[in-house]
């Protein structure tokens, strides 16, 4: 349904991929949340909506279909409105940059160090570009008026979107396309 979240892992994940992945398992994330490397909005019609290193865009799900696994989720209280909202406030951010400034606070905050501690609390999330889950839950928290995750100090990352209590997950009849 539109408004809905995709959360992606890949079977063969890059090393980029991978980085997200243990940075997320550093900072606590059960595996079965830290798994989730990205996330996207569903806009409906079979197109979806997702903040990329080329910055914002739109495109349909089917370029997804190959080795990642998918997990939708939603809340499953939303109105039509309100779902259609989601999916409007993520499309108004269409060519945005990608936040490689707050991927970067993530992995330093992930580390440990004392370094990484001061430097993610001097610094704040940037608002002027995305990152993918920062897509999805601010999209969410525009239309329903309702954040998803605490993170006014921090971005988002795909592991809160996994653990937050607010979306459940769609059962749906999975299907491997060769």
């Amino acid at each position: 349904m539109p408004g809905d979240l995709l959360l992606l892992s890949a079977t063969a994940p890059n090393r980029a991929q991978r980085a997200i992945v243990d940075a997320q398992r550093r900072l606590g994330y059960a595996e079965d949340d830290a798994r989730w490397h990205h996330a996207a909005v569903y806009i409906g019609d079979r197109y979806m909506c997702e903040a990329v290193v080329s910055g914002v865009r739109y495109h349909p799900v089917a370029d997804l279909v190959g080795n990642r696994l998918i997990r939708v989720r939603r809340n499953s209280a939303l109105s039509q409105q309100q779902r259609f909202r989601v999916a409007i406030r993520a499309l108004m951010r269409l060519s945005k940059p990608y936040d490689f400034w707050s991927v970067t606070l993530s992995w330093l905050r992930s580390g440990g160090s004392a370094f990484g501690r001061a430097v993610s609390r001097e610094f704040r999330v940037r608002r002027d570009a995305e990152i993918c889950s920062q897509l999805f839950h601010d999209a969410y928290m525009e239309a329903t008026g309702h954040a998803l995750v605490r993170s006014a100090d921090r971005e988002v990352v795909p592991a809160d979107l996994s653990a937050c209590d607010g979306l459940v997950d769609v059962p749906g009849n999975w299907i491997r396309i060769p």
